[in-house]
């Protein structure tokens, strides 16, 4: 079976990364994320992140370099893409928080088991 390819936004700031808590109505509350989501058919990964962040957050967002640690299961490979913001509005509509997340954080918060071995690969 084949994976299915997703993307997922690291911003980086003073040795923190930015989560998002998935809100109530969505299939995950309470959950801690990077934002992101499916890799369409003909699309990159840069292209991808843009239009998965922005759909999520309305954020205009370019692209720096894909992470060095990639996350699987037996269904997603999950890549993480360096961004710069450009541009917001801000907007939660499929989160309801956001939070700098730093290294001692990690054990306090209910995060994607996908996400973690990503965020450990930021915070050292």
């Amino acid at each position: 079976m084949e994976r299915l390819l997703v993307v997922c936004m690291v911003l980086v700031r003073n040795q923190k990364v930015l989560l998002f808590r998935k809100g109530l109505e969505s299939n995950r509350p309470g959950l801690w994320e990077l934002p992101g989501g499916k890799v369409l058919p003909n699309e990159t990964l840069f292209e991808a992140i843009v239009r998965e962040v922005f759909e999520e957050l309305q954020w205009s967002v370019e692209p720096v370099k894909k992470g060095r640690v990639t996350s699987q299961n037996e269904k997603v490979e999950l890549v993480p893409i360096e961004v710069e913001v450009v541009d917001f509005q801000f907007s939660l509509s499929e989160h309801d928080q956001f939070r700098w997340v730093g290294l001692k954080d990690l054990n306090t918060l209910s995060i994607s088991r996908l996400d973690i071995p990503i965020l450990k690969s930021y915070l050292k």
